[in-house]
């Protein structure tokens, strides 16, 4: 083997390398996953059909050495088109297609990394060429309103993981479509009683997340050391009620942290707990600091 393929050969693996590690290890935005991912094929085709012509170069002078030269590059070539046949299978699913969306001067991506289902996942631009999962993922997308982007990064976009989208409820009996709709008008009731009290509370019972929409009210204080709170979002001066939060000890400050809700609250013996919701305040969780 000449020096000049040798050096070939190592600038191939190099590239090729840099390329399946990139993908396996960041997520990146779709333009440059997709260069990535189809470059990956033609510099992989090139490297093993490369290897396979200096193979076939090589001389040999006995018959039957001869055969099993032919045969092995039969195999060899056989075995290059069943694997750049899975690369292509492959490539198909981890293509990545979807929307670009800005929010709050940050750029999103709502990814449709669908397989059998509808699955669409919402990444946050982190770099030039980098981005992470945020928020939850969805069975179902709509129409791309500056509301319903909102709604789908902050996770309160009705239809999430699991949930049925409005093709789908065809399938349903309609036992089921009267239950569910008994239910939401159940639901609709309550959640108007709690937006009713949420925006009746006092004043000094208000606690107003900085430098957000966000809202908790204090429901309850007779429950000794820990508070009965709601948490809303205010919008043209009314509270939309979104949860509550039960046996919670006294608010001591909050903020919004990358879209994250971060709330802490202190108790009697002065500990402060920190809890986080990435949900748009459906759901928090204590997390340790």
């Amino acid at each position: 083997m000449k020096k000049k393929q040798v050096y070939i050969i190592l600038i191939l693996l190099l590239i090729l390398g840099s390329i399946f590690f990139s993908l396996a290890k960041f997520d990146l935005i779709p333009l440059v996953h997709n260069i990535f991912l189809i470059g990956g094929f033609f510099l992989l085709a090139a490297l093993t059909l490369f290897l396979g012509y200096i193979f076939g170069k090589i001389k040999v002078r006995k018959k039957a050495t001869k055969i099993i030269k032919i045969i092995l590059l039969c195999l060899y070539y056989g075995l290059i088109g069943l694997g750049l046949y899975f690369y292509i299978i492959l490539g198909v699913f981890s293509y990545k297609t979807g929307e670009k969306v800005s929010y709050r001067d940050q750029t999103y991506y709502i990814i449709d990394e669908s397989f059998f289902d509808p699955y669409y996942v919402i990444y946050k631009k982190t770099g030039p060429v980098t981005m992470e999962k945020t928020g939850p993922s969805y069975n179902f997308i709509p129409d791309l309103t500056e509301e319903n982007i909102e709604k789908l990064i902050l996770g309160t976009y009705e239809y999430k993981e699991g949930s049925t989208s409005h093709e789908e409820t065809v399938d349903k009996t309609q036992e089921e479509i009267t239950q569910e709709v008994e239910e939401s008008v159940q639901e609709a009731q309550t959640r108007e009683e709690k937006e009713a009290l949420f925006n009746s509370l006092d004043p000094e019972d208000l606690i107003k997340i900085p430098e957000s929409p966000y809202v908790l009210g204090i429901v309850d204080k007779a429950l000794g050391s820990s508070y009965f709170y709601y948490f809303g979002k205010e919008e043209n001066g009314k509270i939309s009620y979104i949860s509550e939060l039960k046996g919670y000890p006294a608010y001591k400050s909050g903020e919004i942290k990358e879209e994250k809700i971060e709330v802490k609250f202190i108790d009697v013996n002065g500990k402060t707990y920190t809890y986080q919701s990435i949900d748009g305040g459906k759901n928090f969780e204590k997390i340790e600091k």
